[in-house]
């Protein structure tokens, strides 16, 4: 109950703050007092972790982006949105009664100007606006950078392959 709470309380302040922290203002203290309260959502975000569990997402960003190095908060916010809804899709046929949830659906009100939805409603809207702001803000996506370590891991291989070839040639054990 103790994280449920500091964490709603946390991404009701992250809801009101994150587009004009990241945009900015003309007022400057009205910027100031946005990235307050998205340092306060970073931190309690730590906290609610560290005590509630790792997840889907953070299971798999340590192994995608050890893997292929890709920052872990990139490949975070990337699969943030695809995993809730996926999430959501699960308990809607399984348990539709889940706690999980009316916790999304609480989350998913504090980002939407919609009033009196259902709770699926609010769910996939919070999975919509996580859709949004990663397409929004971000210029390189994770299919793009995994992508591009592939390519770059495709080119090593293929250099590799030419450089023992032509050793092989010198040496003449093959002919061509």
């Amino acid at each position: 109950p103790i994280t449920d709470s500091l964490a709603f309380e946390a991404l009701a302040g992250l809801a009101e703050s994150i587009e004009l922290a990241y945009m900015g203002s003309d007022l400057y203290v009205k910027t100031l007092e946005a990235r307050k309260r998205m340092s306060y959502a970073s931190m309690i975000s730590g906290i609610t972790l560290a005590n509630a569990g790792l997840g889907l997402v953070h299971g798999l960003a340590s192994t995608i982006g050890g893997y292929f190095n890709i920052p872990h908060g990139v490949v975070c916010g990337t699969l943030m949105g695809a995993a809730s809804r996926a999430t959501i899709r699960r308990l809607l046929k399984e348990n539709p009664q889940s706690i999980s949830l009316t916790k999304y659906a609480n989350v998913g009100m504090l980002f939407s100007s919609e009033i009196g939805k259902s709770n699926e409603f609010y769910c996939l809207a919070l999975c919509d606006k996580i859709d949004e702001l990663l397409k929004k803000w971000t210029c390189l996506n994770l299919e793009a950078l995994v992508l591009q370590k592939m390519i770059l891991c495709a080119l090593q291989v293929t250099q590799a392959i030419k450089t023992i070839l032509c050793n092989i040639q010198k040496m003449k054990l093959l002919k061509y």
